[in-house]
């Protein structure tokens, strides 16, 4: 037995719908993909008012032989990280019992935390 009816998509906003077999609807709501709330993009400017400044202060911590080794290690990925961004970190995805990903397994995993 199949566990979708239909899958539907609007082109007009990029959303998208499934018909679950019991006719029941799944599918993503609330803002489009990309656009921030406004909260968090008011936050961002206000961090970002702080830029300069907390680097500075992770350079002080990184230089000062007084503090602690952990202090000055953490300054330095701060500063490396926001000057040459993050390592990418390698994922292995697989379905179940290591298969593919399945989109009516993707659908049967977000079914059951419901």
């Amino acid at each position: 037995m199949p566990c979708c009816s239909a899958i539907t998509a609007n082109d007009t906003d990029d959303m998208w719908t499934v018909v679950l077999g019991d006719g029941r609807l799944w599918g993503r709501g609330g803002r489009k993909a990309g656009i921030p709330n406004k909260v968090t993009r008011e936050l961002k400017e206000i961090a970002q008012a702080y830029t300069e400044e907390a680097i500075l202060t992770a350079a002080t911590i990184m230089r000062s032989a007084k503090k602690p080794a952990a202090a000055r290690l953490t300054a330095v990925s701060i500063i490396l990280d926001r000057g040459h961004g993050k390592p990418l970190q390698s994922l292995e995805h697989h379905g179940p019992d290591g298969g593919p990903i399945t989109l009516e397994a993707l659908l049967m995993a977000r079914i059951k935390k419901e």
